[in-house]
């Protein structure tokens, strides 16, 4: 018992110092402002793609991407985005994201919907699949 009662400070700090957060686990960078309630993210190796429900309300949802090669921060509202409009049967805005690496496609979730959207790299929304439930 002897051995142990010299080591036991030993032991203890090198828990503390293992058990205590890092900085990089406390703190994080600013990647980008001006985006009003980004909701879902995704890379595309190029850039970090943003889903937002528009600062107006007016739209089911704006794509922002942020350059991944960028001086940090990005002020995305001084960046082109893409607007997608509500579509008038259902007025419902979109609230999940996920690309495909292949094609560079994104798919968008309705939010609380039935239905999922493909927007092609050259802007083309159209619906992928249909009858869903809760999004």
């Amino acid at each position: 018992m002897k051995g142990w009662s010299a080591l036991a400070p030993a032991v203890l700090f090198v828990w503390a110092t293992l058990a205590a957060p890092s900085r990089a686990q406390t703190d994080g960078d600013v990647v980008a402002t001006g985006v009003p309630r980004p909701l879902q993210l995704v890379a595309d190796g190029q850039s970090l793609i943003v889903l937002s429900p528009g600062a107006r309300g007016d739209a089911a949802g704006e794509i922002y991407r942020v350059p991944l090669d960028a001086e940090l921060p990005v002020d995305l509202s001084r960046l082109p985005r893409i607007r997608i409009p509500l579509v008038a049967s259902t007025a419902s805005t979109l609230g999940s994201l996920a690309l495909d690496p292949r094609s560079g496609d994104l798919f968008l979730g309705e939010e609380n919907g039935t239905r999922i959207w493909r927007l092609s790299p050259d802007e083309r929304l159209t619906l992928y699949a249909v009858g869903l439930r809760r999004l």
